[in-house]
């Protein structure tokens, strides 16, 4: 009689409330609750099942269990204390299939105590609004440097989050490229202050939260003071630009002298180049020669003919003697409109 009334004790002290309900979210993670401080010591081993399964096994004494069910490895856990008594379960990364009845069960050799069952449920949910938070710097002592933290309540993982920046409340926010949870500014800066707001989404939703103003730190802004003011002692700084535009306006200037010139130099030598050309004097008795052009090939044609001005071809083509340091020294006849088809003319080759 003793012992069944101390076997119903320990029912009692392992039991949790009636109709147990857990909801989780998919993605995160959900605590179901065991706990066997009244136990006595003998009953060592524990075990918890699903849908009346077995999920896991383990010792009392330490932390440790076997997972039965793969779909689960990795993903279980028990708290640092399970050996003061504390069985209950965490499961991490929520999946919908992790929906069902869950019970623990402390037990020795022919005896077992259970728990009552807790129901878990994994729903998707969207991400609810986010609240843009201030921390306190890292170093106490560095006052310019913050850090803003993006804080969501509620969603479904995995949650991804983008930060937002605009210099005022009515200029459009632009987004700046960086995709942590925490943001940390610079207030000496110009892009460390202003109007910051950060936007969550997940596979459901997307929110974004109110603007946080962080304004500009004083060092910054008397820094910026100081650059910008000037002493009534010192020139204005219109004279630097006075000085490029005069600069300028030389190097133009000696730029354009070094092109006329080299278009007079190009002018020049061409005209040179015409002058060196063949001219035709009329009324000068030349002597000409009737040849072929198979003679002409040869190139003592003009050594055995020295007194040749000309070599013509059935008086229609003439070619005139080379010059004695011709720059083509190709015999090869050409026919130009004042020669071609033409009777031999009288004239005399100048070189």
């Amino acid at each position: 009689m003793l012992s069944h009334v101390s076997a119903c004790s320990f029912a009692v002290s392992i039991s949790q409330a009636q109709q147990n309900k857990v909801n989780g979210s998919v993605g995160r993670s959900a605590l179901l609750p065991c706990s066997s401080k009244f136990i006595p010591d003998q009953y060592t081993n524990f075990s918890w099942l699903k849908n009346n399964s077995l999920l896991i096994t383990g010792t009392i004494s330490n932390s440790e269990v076997n997972v039965q069910d793969e779909t689960y490895r990795n993903r279980v856990q028990l708290p640092e204390n399970a050996s003061s008594g504390n069985l209950s379960l965490l499961i991490t990364d929520l999946k919908l299939k992790d929906f069902g009845i869950y019970r623990c069960e402390a037990f020795r050799e022919n005896q077992s105590i259970r728990s009552e069952e807790t129901f878990l449920t994994v729903t998707r949910d969207a991400v609810s609004k986010p609240i843009v938070r201030i921390l306190h710097p890292r170093n106490n002592t560095d006052q310019n440097t913050i850090v803003l933290k993006c804080e969501v309540t509620r969603g479904s993982l995995p949650i991804t989050y983008m930060w937002h920046r605009k210099a005022s409340k009515t200029e459009k926010a632009k987004k700046i490229r960086h995709y942590q949870q925490t943001l940390e500014l610079n207030r000496t800066v110009k892009q460390g202050s202003g109007f910051f707001l950060c936007k969550v989404s997940n596979n459901f939703s997307t929110e974004k939260s109110s603007p946080v103003e962080i304004p500009i730190s004083d060092s910054a802004t008397s820094s910026e003071e100081t650059t910008l003011s000037t002493p009534n002692n010192t020139s204005t700084p219109r004279i630097p630009w006075l000085v490029v535009v005069v600069t300028s306006a030389m190097v133009l200037f000696i730029v354009s002298i070094i092109l006329t010139a080299i278009r007079i130099v190009k002018k020049k030598m061409k005209e040179r180049q015409q002058r060196s050309s063949i001219f035709l004097v009329e009324n000068q008795k030349d002597i000409a020669v009737q040849t072929n052009e198979e003679d002409l090939e040869s190139q003592e044609f003009w050594k055995e003919n020295n007194d040749v001005t000309y070599a013509t071809i059935d008086h229609t083509r003439r070619l005139s003697r080379p010059p004695a340091k011709a720059r083509n020294k190709s015999n090869q006849f050409t026919e130009t409109a004042s020669v071609m088809y033409q009777p031999y003319m009288n004239c005399h080759v100048i070189y």
